[in-house]
């Protein structure tokens, strides 16, 4: 797949221009935070296209295939825990829309507060970090799991040299 899509450059939150309103940032606009109408196929979509990328390049980002990134969009696939962690280091969204897209899904967002998870620790660190500092990527999230004799958020986000 990546010899097909290519894997475009996402911007640091520090390097985008800063938002004007946290509510239309978070939310997509005022009236969906009034009425709770956001649903998360719908911010996937929104955050996808605020990266300025198309939900194909989402896809090798992610090291998903297109047809499964269109099924969760569709809501014709349930995302799951890991899957979730996958999109949200992968887009390097913001730990405010990290926040949201848990919530609507539904899944309850890591907290080093309260996790004792090895797993969940090094998950925690990466999506802290990750709309801030390149350093903390996907296939440095999966990395520093398999280091640590931890499950990968998704084996096929790691370059093919890693998956080994």
């Amino acid at each position: 797949m990546d010899k097909y899509i290519r894997k475009p450059y996402i911007l640091l939150y520090s390097e985008m221009p800063k938002p004007k309103d946290k509510d239309i940032f978070i939310f997509g606009s005022k009236e969906a935070k009034k009425k709770g109408s956001d649903t998360a196929q719908l911010a996937m979509f929104r955050y996808i296209e605020d990266c300025g990328i198309t939900p194909e390049q989402a896809a090798a980002i992610l090291g998903i295939g297109r047809t499964t990134l269109y099924n969760y969009l569709a809501d014709a696939r349930e995302l799951t825990y890991s899957m979730l962690c996958v999109i949200c280091i992968g887009l390097k969204l913001h730990p405010d829309r990290q926040r949201h897209l848990f919530h609507l899904c539904h899944i309850e967002r890591p907290d080093r507060e309260y996790s004792i998870d090895p797993r969940d620790l090094i998950i925690i660190e990466y999506l802290e970090e990750c709309a801030f500092d390149n350093a903390y990527s996907l296939d440095a999230c999966n990395k520093a799991l398999k280091d640590g004799k931890q499950k990968m958020l998704h084996p096929y986000c790691l370059g093919t040299e890693d998956r080994k």
